[in-house]
């Protein structure tokens, strides 16, 4: 059965800051587009962390804790083939404890803890927001 994000939303009590947060990231959006570049620069790391903060919610409702997709066998789950990628990134690079590396833009960081449960590695997660 085939469920519609926004009516689940709606009933949900997380969901109470969403249309305000949302009125805000269009006002700065059309601000911007009609007041040009400059207001463009002084509201950028406003703009900037509105919008993913709005955009995280929905990815992680949609696609749990890893934003990517990776290849899979027929009948394996998203989340297993997800996995799987995940340490086999951690292999390649040859991730061990006592090993500390920077994830730059990890998001919500669900492959940095992943990896760093499965490797033993120390990882220091950055992202713009």
């Amino acid at each position: 059965m085939s469920v519609k994000l926004t009516n689940v939303l709606k009933d949900q009590e997380a969901s109470a800051g969403v249309d305000p947060a949302i009125r805000d990231y269009e006002d700065l959006f059309n601000t911007a587009k009609q007041n040009g570049s400059e207001v463009r620069q002084q509201g950028y790391e406003e703009f900037n962390n509105l919008y993913y903060d709005l955009v995280t919610d929905f990815y992680e409702y949609g696609w749990g804790t890893s934003f990517h997709f990776a290849p899979g066998v027929p009948g394996e789950r998203m989340e297993t083939s997800q996995q799987r990628h995940q340490h086999l990134l951690a292999h390649r690079i040859g991730l061990g404890p006592g090993m500390t590396v920077a994830d730059l833009g990890c998001g919500i960081a669900g492959p940095l803890l992943e990896i760093a449960r499965f490797s033993g590695a120390k990882i220091v997660g950055v992202n713009s927001n």
